[in-house]
């Protein structure tokens, strides 16, 4: 993650997850069920949701 982390700045990065964990460095995380959108926001917006 460390390295995903240092191309954050450079690049915009897809990344697929099944743990809000895994993705809480991300600016921006989206949440799908069967291919839809069920919510967007932050680590701490979802965390909070949650």
């Amino acid at each position: 993650m460390e390295a995903i982390d240092s191309l954050q700045k450079e690049l915009t990065i897809f990344l697929i997850a099944h743990r809000l964990t895994t993705v809480r460095n991300c600016n921006k995380i989206i949440e799908l069920q069967s291919g839809k959108i069920v919510r967007s926001g932050t680590y701490e917006e979802l965390f909070i949701l949650s």
